[in-house]
């Protein structure tokens, strides 16, 4: 049997979204403004498990635009 988390729901081995689909049919959008201290490990963990990210610049100041275009 799957072990029970905190809140009393089965933890399943795997994410569900990865044993319902591909990781070719999965999007991400992000939403930031001046998140750059966090944007980072934001995309570099959405990267191997999405085919496609979106990422919604909504006024920052702080270079989250240009690091997200870097990357």
């Amino acid at each position: 049997m799957a072990p029970i988390n905190h809140l009393g729901a089965v933890e399943a081995k795997e994410p569900v979204w990865r044993t319902m689909f591909d990781r070719h049919d999965v999007v991400a959008v992000v939403i930031g403004r001046n998140e750059s201290a966090r944007l980072r490990a934001c995309v570099t963990s959405l990267q191997c498990e999405i085919a496609r990210g979106i990422y919604v610049e909504s006024g920052s100041d702080d270079g989250s635009q240009a690091l997200v275009v870097a990357m």
